[in-house]
């Protein structure tokens, strides 16, 4: 192995990070499962928490634990309880320890591990007691009956109610163990077959659900047992040691069943010999390769870092089994409800069900690559190598050729899952009826052409002919075979769509051309003795007919096309027209059509997405748009899911948690920032910011390990004051505010963020008039499709001040619009916007304070009043043209504001608290109404009138505070200025702080506090 070791620029003598720096530590216990840890070795995963009872609970899963439906099962659940209990002390601790693989607990005098042998599929929990305690150990079923259930997508649609079964779990009879397992009695799998007319030879040997079996057993040194799920010390010990082991497998024999499933589960290693192994897998595992960056805000650096390791963590925890990495939740995923509010399903469940979707699960291996993890990329390899014979097989039954054909949504054994095949109805078609997926074949292209990248990485040449040339070899005869010729003699590529974005009247799509323009140069390159003759004859055939990838023309320039030809109808948001980037090798920063790839970013179909399975970050790095990646990379750092402790729950996005497809693209965006290597030639930080500094060992060809270190300062220990360190001069931008005070300020305090320094915190220390300024560029421009995705995610604090005769009237073609274009992650507080002018004619969101408020953002103590003109507004997204607060409320939360104009803005999955807008607000602000309601419980007071001075509320307290008297009227209690009241018992003052003996009905200040009194025959009432 050749080791690069390379330090470009300005060195300095630098500390040494480590992954532990990265540990997951939480000092106190979690509900439920949304405050798990997941813990794998590969194969076997566990989603673990302590509850605050100190029961330590967790859900075993596997990669292989496929149901009679094909959906992916837990194992079960496991209780485990000591008396004491964990948390029985003020001093429990959780840690995630990375560095070893491990869970460690302490709390009351216990020190335990749970982890999972690195080399066995078992599970442990041990460790010592300085006190004894009873330990009780409990498995939890919740299949316990057959019954019916309508959520298994994979057979959806089948006519057959029948295969609509969940199967109870089988509870064995062992002496002082539990063992529990799950056995397939009936499979989906000859359905799908026949309703596809799909023939093999022996349907059985292909079959991989009937007669599955999956379960554990439970053991525990000086445990016995209480029932069939129950297990418990047989005296207080201070040693708990429980071993868990796992297994799956097809098991036809029924007689034999239980003697299998015991020899499978016997002589478990002890824990302390699985638990130096574990630690040695993890400690070589975080020795491959790692990413350490610094940037200016230290926030900002870490959450970047975590995330990085975090995600590794996942997918390497699920990532060496015998199927490929689940993109919807992995094994990891956990009760629906706690991720989608509403869902009501067993922990079985998962969205879009257990089949395979390509360009979802391909996702998770690209960064496989350049981090080393080559031992987590051969279960894909494997998985559609070994369903080969299915695709050639399913090619002949559809087509008539010879030859194999690749769905991109699959089952677990290579067909289309039933779901999709007969979505719509029998039509006749023997083609897919979804017709999202009916032509989208070129998941055949996309594998050749990572296995090319994994012999470059490698140069395992018997992969090659092993596993590579046999499979092009199949999918090339498909595309020869079936696709006719144009008049020139070019593979004319129809039937066929843009993946699932463009479906009507398509011909030589983006995708299949490029992935075909991409892999036949390199097939043609490889060593001619790991092909046949015959094999090269057709890697030379399909390269000489290929098409040349599609392009278009628009305002001048040559941008790449989503096809030669398409309708142009768009049915996702998914963007082919750049694959040349990714994942293909056709466009980068090494390419003579690197300004064709630039321009066609920007001016991409669909670019409103930072999450989920977008594309845009690595591919932004690859064109060297350096900022662009960065805003990416940050957004997705900040994807976590709220309702789950742990911070690398991405999603659910447009699938489930954790979501693999944001995981996978964050890891690759930032490593295509730092590396990259076309036609064998590394790239060192290629979009990498100069401000930052970062240190890497990453991986790339023929075995090259490329480490070093760029601008990496050593760490200092930050003394700030006011927000910018008095040692390093660094600025803390969590703590570090810019004050803003006059118009000129506020644009360049705009145009500061729009240049990329999108989490700064402002706040104003003056009211603002822009009159006179009749173009104000919105905070957080974002601009679609042909300008940067900028956002404002930082804290904006108006301080009770206003902005007066804001206005932007002009036309900005793409732009959302308001004071703010695009909020995400941001929180804007105690601000008003009197009067302004808001022009949008780009068919986007436009609103006074916000055109979009997304990203979990939080708005409090907002209004916007006065003359609000709206022009030209024109959305096309389904929203209101022009909206007086916020043009779009998404994910996030508005609180305690008002508009004068008609509407807020339109919401969803928002919450908006005690907001008021129109009529409610313009009638009830004369009256001071909308004051006090504003106001909530009046226990926090932030809004202010003077009635009959003020026509509105404010955020000033120096004006008056409203009450409701006993006449259910408002009125308005004055400054209370020179007041001495003190604390003095009984004793009354009025608003100007004198002394009253005798007070008439009206406001007092009553031991500091305002209260409306009057008299009654008992003395003073309150």
């Amino acid at each position: 192995m050749l080791i690069l070791s390379i330090f470009p620029s300005s060195c300095f003598c630098s500390d040494h990070p480590s992954v532990s720096d990265y540990n997951v530590e939480w000092d106190s216990p979690s509900e439920n499962a949304a405050g798990s840890m997941p813990i794998g070795n590969g194969e076997v995963g566990a989603n673990f928490w302590v509850e605050p009872s100190g029961d330590m609970v967790f859900y075993i899963s596997r990669t292989d634990a496929w149901s009679e439906t094909g959906e992916l099962y837990k194992l079960g659940r496991i209780r485990v309880s000591t008396q004491p209990s964990i948390t029985s002390s003020d001093d429990f601790c959780q840690t995630l320890d990375l560095e070893n693989g491990r869970i460690h607990l302490r709390g009351a005098g216990m020190d335990l591990n749970f982890f999972i042998d690195s080399e066995s599929n078992t599970l442990y929990l041990s460790g010592t007691s300085k006190e004894p305690v009873q330990t009780t150990v409990k498995a939890e079923v919740w299949r316990t009956k057959e019954e019916s259930a309508d959520w298994m997508r994979s057979i959806s649609g089948c006519p057959d109610r029948q295969l609509f079964k969940i199967f109870p779990d089988h509870i064995m009879n062992e002496k002082d163990a539990i063992m529990i397992y799950h056995h397939n009695c009936q499979s989906s799998y000859n359905a799908i077959l026949d309703v596809q007319g799909i023939q093999i030879d022996d349907r059985a040997s292909y079959d991989p659900f009937k007669d599955r079996c999956f379960g554990f057993r439970i053991q525990g040194t000086g445990m016995r047992k209480l029932n069939s799920q129950q297990l418990r010390t047989s005296a207080p010990t201070t040693n708990i040691d429980i071993c868990i082991p796992t297994f799956s497998g097809i098991f036809h024999n029924a007689t034999k069943r239980a003697e299998e499933f015991r020899k499978l589960t016997a002589n478990p290693e002890s824990a302390g010999t699985a638990m130096k192994r574990t630690a040695e897998f993890w400690n070589e595992f975080w020795n491959r390769s790692y990413i350490y960056v610094q940037t200016p805000d230290d926030d900002q650096t870490f959450r970047i870092n975590s995330s990085y390791i975090l995600q590794r963590w996942i997918q390497a925890g699920a990532g060496r089994g015998n199927y490929p990495i689940k993109f919807n939740g992995t094994i990891f995923c956990v009760d629906p409800p706690l991720t989608q509010a509403g869902a009501n399903s067993s922990p079985d469940y998962r969205l879009w069900g257990g089949d395979y979707w390509w360009q979802n699960t391909r996702l998770n291996y690209h960064p496989m690559l350049k981090s080393g993890d080559y031992d987590m990329m051969k279960p894909l390899f494997e998985h559609y190598f070994r369903n080969l014979p299915m695709m050639k097989a399913l090619a002949k039954a559809l087509t008539g050729v010879d030859g194999a054909l690749s769905p991109e949504t699959a089952t677990v054994f290579g067909t289309y899952c039933y779901n999709d095949y007969t979505q719509l109805g029998d039509s006749g078609n023997k083609f897919a009826n979804n017709p999202y997926i009916r032509y989208h074949w070129d998941s055949s292209v996309e594998m050749i052409s990572l296995m090319l990248d994994y012999y470059d990485y490698t140069n395992d040449k018997e992969f090659v002919s092993s596993r590579l040339v046999p499979y092009a070899r199949e999918m090339l005869k498909f595309y020869k075979n079936f696709y006719g010729r144009d008049s020139e003699g070019k593979l004319f590529i129809s039937p066929t769509q843009a993946l699932e974005t463009y479906w009507k009247d398509v011909e030589n799509d983006m995708p299949t051309v490029a992935g075909m323009r991409d892999i036949m140069p390199r097939l043609l390159a490889l060593p001619e003795n790991l092909s046949t003759a015959e094999d090269i004859a057709l890697w030379k055939e399909m390269n000489e007919i290929m098409p040349e990838l599609p392009t278009m023309k628009k305002d001048g320039k040559t941008q790449f096309a989503p096809a030669e030809h398409f309708n142009s109808a768009r049915n996702n948001v998914e963007n082919p027209r750049l694959y040349p980037i990714f994942p293909f090798h056709l466009c980068n920063i090494s390419t003579d059509n690197l300004q064709i790839g630039i321009d066609s970013y920007w001016n991409r179909e669909n670019n409103v997405d930072d999450f989920g399975w977008s594309q845009d970050g690595q591919e932004a790095a690859r064109l060297g748009l350096t900022d662009e990646a960065v805003r990416l990379l940050d957004a997705h750092t900040k994807n976590s899911n709220p309702h789950f402790r742990f911070k690398a729950i991405w999603g659910p996005n447009y699938d489930w948690t954790p979501d693999q497809d944001h995981g996978a693209s964050l890891l690759m965006t930032l490593q295509e920032m730092v590396l990259q290597t076309w036609d064998g030639k590394d790239y060192l930080l290629p979009a990498f910011p100069k401000e930052w500094g970062v240190k890497y060992k990453l991986h790339s060809y023929a075995g090259r390990v490329v480490e070093g270190e760029y601008n990496w300062k050593k760490k200092c220990s930050h003394n700030f004051v006011d927000g910018v360190c008095t040692e390093c001069g660094m600025k803390n931008l969590k703590s570090y505010w810019y004050e803003v005070s006059t118009p000129s300020q506020l644009i360049d305090i705009s145009n500061f963020v729009n240049a990329g320094n999108y989490d700064i915190n402002i706040r104003l220390t003056a009211d603002i008039d822009m009159s006179g300024i009749s173009y104000f560029p919105p905070i957080g421009t974002q601009i679609y499709p042909n300008g940067p995705m900028l956002h404002y995610g930082g804290t904006f604090d108006g301080q009770g001040h206003i902005i007066c005769n804001l206005s932007i009237d002009k036309d900005v073609d793409g732009a959302e619009t308001g004071l703010f274009g695009r909020l995400d992650g941001a929180t804007i507080k105690n601000l008003g916007i009197v009067n302004a002018t808001i022009k949008n004619a780009s068919a986007l969101r436009a609103g006074v304070l916000a055109g979009c408020c997304t990203g979990y953002s939080t708005i409090t103590n907002c209004f916007t009043t006065g003359d609000i003109v709206m022009k030209d507004c024109i959305c096309k997204y389904n929203h209101t043209n022009g909206d007086g607060l916020i043009g779009l409320i998404s994910d996030a939360t508005v609180k305690s504001c008002y508009t004068t104009h008609d509407t807020l803005g339109d919401a969803e999955n928002s919450t908006v608290d005690n907001c008021y807008c129109g009529e409610e607000a313009r009638e009830g602000a004369p009256t001071g109404e909308l004051c006090y309601k504003l106001n909530g419980d009046q226990r926090n007071i932030v809004w202010y009138q003077n009635l009959g001075e003020d026509a509105y509320p404010v955020l000033n307290a120096e004006r008056g505070t409203i009450v409701l008297n006993k006449d259910g009227g408002y009125e308005t209690i004055t400054s209370i200025k020179n007041n001495t009241a003190n604390e003095e018992n009984g004793s009354i003052y009025n608003l100007q702080g004198q002394k009253v003996e005798k007070p008439a009905k009206g406001i007092y200040i009553i031991n500091g506090k305002k209260r409306l009194c009057e008299r009654s025959a008992s003395g003073l009432r309150k």
